[in-house]
């Protein structure tokens, strides 16, 4: 089992509804990394989705 060497209280999770999600751009060892455009506000991001086992 990994070490939980975060807190829950740092991390914030948002629903897929509010990006439009483009293209794979890369991935590490916790999940993949998509570029993504936040709907609300217009902003390209880098939106990384956590593999189960971390997330």
């Amino acid at each position: 089992m990994a070490p939980k060497c975060y807190s829950r209280r740092l991390l914030k999770s948002y629903d897929y509804s509010e990006f439009s999600v483009h293209k794979p751009i890369g991935k590490g060892g916790f999940g993949l990394v998509y570029k993504a455009k936040w709907k609300d506000c217009g902003l390209d991001i880098a939106l990384k989705q956590l593999n189960i086992t971390y997330g």
